[in-house]
């Protein structure tokens, strides 16, 4: 077998799709890489889901109508306090605010919606 490299021309103004091709693979490589390293391990998941499956359930079981969201949003807050983060109630009425801090990166944000609809 005879293994050869062989490199693109990388002055300005010259493409060579070989080149963008092979880029492309080693940075989707290196951030499936970072990504499993970050997964969570199953039984990481499974030491969570039970605490988080009847949460679902409770929330779930006992809907709130919107603007009356008080008890949902007390749950969710004093959760998000147990997790570390630093959190604002009563945000436009019914509304929670969490924020965690984890050093210098990128921020992430996350809107949701709590409420239920009636029915009849």
């Amino acid at each position: 077998m005879v293994c050869r490299a062989e490199f693109a021309d990388v002055r300005p103004g010259r493409y060579d799709p070989g080149t963008m091709t092979w880029s492309k693979f080693i940075l989707l490589a290196a951030l499936t890489a970072v990504a499993c390293a970050q997964a969570p391990s199953s039984k990481e998941v499974e030491s969570v889901y039970p605490d988080a499956h009847a949460l679902y359930l409770d929330l779930h079981q006992n809907p709130e109508l919107s603007t009356h969201e008080t008890q949902t949003a007390a749950k969710l807050a004093a959760r998000l306090r147990s997790a570390g983060y630093d959190v604002t109630e009563h945000v436009g009425g019914t509304g929670v605010v969490a924020i965690l801090k984890n050093g210098a990166g990128p921020t992430i944000m996350l809107r949701t919606e709590l409420d239920a609809l009636p029915v009849e």
